[in-house]
């Protein structure tokens, strides 16, 4: 899970081409992050990887593509850390508040990144439909832990999608200081989403 850090990227070594790619996918994944999809170019992905420009070339055809690189890399770590959460020992109020606070810390430091993409939807249609894709495999895995976690629930899987779009604009607000600057309070709006996920878990959950 390499998108979950923020180090710096070491100097590079030759290696396998897998490994160049990844380096430079984090490397454009921080870039993004940090100067948004405008203020971005290859040159300084190649530079923050410590690559030269070919090399950038050989693995992406436009700094788009590494950009939806990046945003899949991100969104793998994100359900990797969610599903650890979910299927982790713990009460489902437990696991709730594992889930909110790890959605959380994930949107907040890497909210920069969200933005990047959003700004290059508005460009680039081809865009979208990759975006659609990554949806539709999110839509997938939380069906995949929905069962993991409650065998034969008949709780439609709507639901659950519905509460995750909850979550992430509710943490996504609070990322940019939207409860603040309305005088609302986090905590209250915290403790509010973790009752949701709880009655959400327990549906269904035998485990519990």
């Amino acid at each position: 899970m390499f998108i979950m850090s923020q180090q710096p990227v070491d100097r590079p070594r030759r290696g396998h081409p897998d490994d160049t790619r990844e380096r430079l996918v984090r490397a454009a994944a921080e870039m993004f992050n940090t100067h948004g999809y405008a203020g971005t170019d290859v040159r300084r992905i190649v530079a923050a990887a410590g690559y030269a420009t070919g090399t950038f070339y050989r693995h992406f055809p436009h700094k788009g593509a590494a950009l939806l690189a990046a945003y899949e890399a991100w969104v793998v770590a994100e359900w990797e850390a969610l599903g650890a959460a979910i299927l982790a020992p713990g009460s489902a109020g437990e696991r709730a508040e594992r889930i909110i606070d790890i959605s959380a810390d994930l949107h907040a430091r890497w909210h920069g990144l969200r933005d990047a993409l959003a700004g290059y939807r508005l460009v680039d249609e081809n865009a979208t439909r990759a975006y659609r894709e990554l949806q539709r495999r999110q839509v997938a895995i939380l069906a995949r832990l929905r069962e993991q976690i409650s065998p034969g629930t008949t709780r439609p899987p709507e639901a659950d999608v519905l509460l995750v779009m909850l979550i992430e604009r509710a943490v996504e607000s609070m990322a940019i200081g939207e409860p603040a600057e309305l005088g609302l309070s986090w905590d209250t709006m915290r403790a509010l989403l973790i009752r949701a996920v709880t009655d959400a878990l327990r549906d269904g959950d035998h485990r519990t």
